[in-house]
């Protein structure tokens, strides 16, 4: 399963991940190409570096997206809320980690947080329990799969994206922590 979307706010905008499936592909080639050539030789060194080239350029296209995204909320907005995610945790799951770790919770989170600080924005990290199934117009929790996307509030009739309704609940809790 891919991350499809990589943030969604309060102003029904949805960020796509960063697509690095080429990037990735290059890399996994250079790899192959490193493994077939022989111990100690010239050519082997030359793949070697190849190698490290491509690792470092998936560092610098993640690091690019990250600094523009980051940069982009902390001078947009005045209060930025985000889950306080255990990006640790989410990258042990079973399934998938490629790209939860290819995400780079963690290091996104933190440039968001000092960007916010340089800006003068409120960076608050808030508890992400149950904040997909709690609807953020009445306060209803309603239990749903993960392989829902919308959400439906029996209650009161709201409907929405399942993660733009757990935005709208994460600010109101960011709200209340300022």
């Amino acid at each position: 399963m891919r991350i499809l979307k990589y943030t969604h706010d309060t102003y029904y905008t949805a960020v796509n991940s960063l697509d690095l499936s080429d990037a990735r592909e290059r890399l996994e080639r250079a790899q192959r190409d490193l493994f077939r050539k022989g111990r100690g030789s010239a050519n082997r060194e030359k793949q070697r570096q190849v190698v490290a080239e491509r690792h470092a350029e998936l560092k610098r296209k993640r690091r690019d997206f990250h600094h523009k995204l980051s940069n982009y909320y902390a001078t947009e907005y005045d209060l930025v809320a985000v889950e306080d995610l255990d990006a640790k945790g989410l990258v042990e799951l079973s399934g998938s980690s490629r790209n939860r770790t290819g995400a780079a919770w963690g290091m996104f989170l933190w440039m968001l947080e000092y960007k916010c600080e340089r800006e003068g924005a409120h960076f608050v990290a808030v508890d992400p329990r149950g904040t997909t199934k709690k609807c953020a117009s009445c306060g209803v929790k309603t239990n749903k799969p993960l392989w829902v996307r919308e959400h439906s509030c029996p209650a009161c009739g709201f409907e929405a994206d399942r993660d733009t309704n757990a935005a709208w609940v994460v600010l109101s809790r960011g709200i209340e922590y300022v």
